[in-house]
């Protein structure tokens, strides 16, 4: 039933606007009441962020098996990068572009998003808290990394070429000591 949501909210999102789609269109169209609507998701929303938790768990699960090289925290940076990657290229260039788009054109998206990259960016901050002694360098070295992985990613939506080729690109411009 949860799938059967998120892909009735995305197919809805193709034919009319954001704001003209509501929760009752949602459940018509991938047949469940309301109730069930609301058992998967708090709000109209969150439909957007709907694989945000798997994304997170897998990631933090990704990261603790990364190997960590003190010499060469640039590669490890790399590998943050691919780990990142690799949650997102199956949803493809378009329906990414198209969630681009979406976020946005609407204040309340947006500021949803960010609270979402804010996790992420808490996610690897841990991460690397965990290899190195310094806290500031951890910080630092998320907020370059998941910056660079965003850059990747919108570079992607609008261009041509895997997302690893865009991550490996803007993860190159970073130089973590």
């Amino acid at each position: 039933n949860r799938d059967r949501v998120v892909t009735s909210a995305w197919e809805l999102l193709q034919e009319r606007p954001w704001a003209q789609v509501t929760v009752a269109d949602i459940c018509s169209r991938a047949d469940v009441v309301p109730r069930t609507f609301y058992r998967y998701f708090p709000d109209k929303v969150e439909i957007l962020f709907a694989d945000s938790e798997r994304h997170e768990a897998n990631l933090s699960e990704t990261l603790a098996l990364c190997p960590f090289d003190p010499a060469d925290p640039n590669d490890h940076a790399r590998k943050v990068g691919t780990t990142l990657c690799a949650a997102v290229e199956p949803y493809g260039r378009d329906g990414y572009r198209r969630r681009i788009e979406l976020i946005s054109s609407d204040p309340d998206l947006t500021a949803r998003d960010q609270v979402k990259r804010q996790r992420m960016e808490a996610i690897v901050q841990e991460h690397f808290a965990g290899l190195v002694d310094d806290p500031v360098r951890a910080e630092v070295w998320a907020s370059t990394v998941v910056s660079a992985f965003f850059a990747a990613m919108r570079s992607w939506a609008h261009g041509s070429g895997s997302l690893a080729d865009h991550a490996k690109r803007a993860l190159d411009c970073v130089s973590l000591t």
